[in-house]
């Protein structure tokens, strides 16, 4: 059965812990722009090659019929060495803003994509869209990611509210499966959390995949 549907806002509630989580958003963007200036000079970093996968983690990507993806931003890892791999053999979707939600839809194409909301490339509004339970694994970008797999966004909420539905597939079927996906210097031991935030069931970064939960004593030391 199913759980109730998470009313999730933004972040713009003043308790503490949402304090901290602004406070932490801040502190890496600034690191992020001060880490270097231009594409040129500082390319957009891939995720860790499929070669580096744990078995069992691999086979569920070979076995997977649908793939939700991502199109990234400037921070965000790119996922080309994964749409390499299993283009042609994996179907994949991706994400779309409509209104406060997001909605995925099919696409295998460069020509499938638009400029959307904010600016991030999206699929076109005549591509099929995607039942949440059709997807298998979903790799979700953040912030920031836990050692315990809780997610640091960027405060809409986006993810959250659409994976309180796919969390739900999730506790029903086994191979349905959430990947975190974040710069390797964004994987960290404890961050602020609210009870709505999503939890991943491993981590992917430019050096990394990691099953979790893990101790925080192990992050700190890679």
């Amino acid at each position: 059965m199913n759980g109730p549907a998470l009313n999730v806002d933004n972040d713009k509630s003043k308790n503490g812990k949402n304090c901290a989580k602004i406070l932490l958003r801040n502190v890496l963007r600034d690191r992020e722009k001060c880490s270097g200036s231009s594409d040129e000079e500082n390319p957009r970093r891939c995720i860790v090659d499929l070669k580096m996968w744990p078995e069992d983690w691999k086979a569920k990507l070979w076995s997977a019929r649908m793939i939700a993806l991502y199109m990234p931003i400037r921070d965000e890892l790119s996922l080309e060495p994964l749409i390499d791999e299993l283009q042609g053999r994996v179907r994949f979707c991706f994400p779309k803003v409509e209104g406060e939600d997001i909605s995925f839809y099919e696409a295998s194409e460069s020509s499938d994509f638009v400029s959307g909301s904010y600016s991030i490339l999206e699929p076109r509004e005549n591509l099929r869209k995607v039942a949440p339970e059709e997807i298998d694994v979903i790799l979700i970008p953040a912030t920031a990611y836990g050692c315990d797999g809780t997610r640091l966004g960027r405060g809409k909420g986006y993810y959250d509210r659409f994976c309180s539905t796919f969390s739900n597939i999730c506790g029903t079927i086994k191979q349905k499966s959430r990947i975190g996906v974040v710069p390797h210097e964004c994987f960290m031991g404890r961050i602020p959390c609210d009870p709505w935030d999503l939890k991943v069931d491993a981590v992917l970064t430019d050096k990394v995949f990691q099953v979790l939960p893990v101790l925080e004593k192990e992050i700190e030391e890679r």
